[in-house]
């Protein structure tokens, strides 16, 4: 790096300590892109506090989409322009993907030109905010579009035609809305499977679905025992104790796989994100609960209840695990449970 007392623009202590002081990146640099002066918040955003090198003759020199619009940023930079827009751009340091607002000018000592000064700004969480409001927006005009779309559908063959539709079929509806809007998320928005929750690291999976199978034990008890005092004191939903098959069980995993992403990957989050508001958090919980039992409307009102009721602790499940694998472990277990005994 060129001697920074060779500039008069930073020769002076007391702008030195204005710079180090600053939250804003300020980094010189001469004709030929190398770096006369960076001061500490620099180091950091450009160099993710590595030493600082020749990365900006690098990425003058670079043919790759990395960090293509800073390069376009440098190269007019040093054309004749004396200043240039403020503007936003990306930019990769190495460790992470960051958006910059950068704005520069022309630096001259005499009237002779001495260099550049380019100032930026970390504006990521600006960024990635508006980016996931306008996710959020696009997810949540599909879900209501979808349950729309479902409950004419419910409305029409149960009240219009009055065609007897098996349950079944409501149950592959709803695993295609879930599709559905799996792929509005892949193709249109900016979300990744990580921040739904699916992909997390080994042993917190491990240790969601361990949480999960003990929680699934205790509930299925009380259910058991729940039945057992319904049968001897009040009117049993079967005429058998309990149903269901190796097959349907086995089968109901991936319902639970799919109905959990609908309901928490999709519903919970939008609904936490688009409520930027205290108690937020269990608003999200509650909104989700109640949209993911209207959705189970063609099954009956004890069905319906019985899906809230499940929603409920599964969104506070996952609120505390902060991924989505002890959710399905326990809907899988713990819903087929339920199925078993009362529908």
């Amino acid at each position: 790096m060129a001697d920074i007392e060779s500039y008069n623009i930073l020769n002076r202590e007391q702008k030195k300590m204005i710079f180090a002081g600053m939250s804003d990146a300020v980094v010189t640099f001469n004709e030929y892109a190398e770096i006369t002066y960076a001061n500490p918040a620099a180091k950091k955003i450009f160099y993710a506090g590595r030493e600082i090198d020749d990365s900006f003759i690098r990425i003058l020199h670079e043919k790759t989409k990395q960090n293509k619009a800073f390069r376009e940023y440098l190269i007019k930079c040093l054309e004749d322009a004396e200043s240039l827009e403020k503007t936003v751009v990306a930019y990769y340091n190495g460790e992470k993907k960051l958006y910059l607002e950068i704005n520069s000018c022309h630096v001259r000592t005499d009237g002779e030109f001495s260099g550049i000064m380019l100032i930026a700004r970390d504006v990521t969480p600006e960024v990635d905010l508006k980016k996931h409001q306008h996710d959020f927006a696009l997810i949540f005009s599909g879900l209501i579009t979808c349950l729309t779309i479902y409950l004419y559908l419910w409305t029409y063959f149960r009240f219009t035609i009055k065609l007897a539709v098996s349950k079944s079929v409501y149950t592959h509806m709803i695993e295609g809305i879930a599709f559905l809007l799996f792929l509005e998320i892949i193709l249109f928005t900016s979300f990744s499977p990580k921040e739904i929750g699916f992909i997390v690291k080994p042993k917190k999976v491990i240790r969601s679905v361990g949480y999960a199978f003990f929680a699934s034990i205790i509930i299925s008890c009380l259910l058991v025992m729940a039945n057992v005092l319904i049968r001897a004191y009040g009117t049993p939903f079967k005429s058998y104790f309990i149903g269901g098959s190796l097959k349907a069980f086995l089968y109901y995993f991936l319902t639970a796989f799919v109905q959990e992403f609908l309901a928490r990957g999709v519903m919970q989050n939008t609904v936490k994100n688009i409520m930027k508001v205290k108690g937020g958090r269990v608003a999200s919980v509650i909104v989700s609960a109640l949209l993911f039992s209207l959705m189970h409307i063609p099954f009956g009102s004890t069905f319906m209840v019985g899906a809230f009721l499940l929603s409920i602790i599964l969104g506070t499940v996952y609120e505390i695990q902060k991924n989505i694998w002890g959710c399905i472990v326990l809907h899988w277990l713990v819903g087929y449970m339920a199925m078993a005994l009362f529908f």
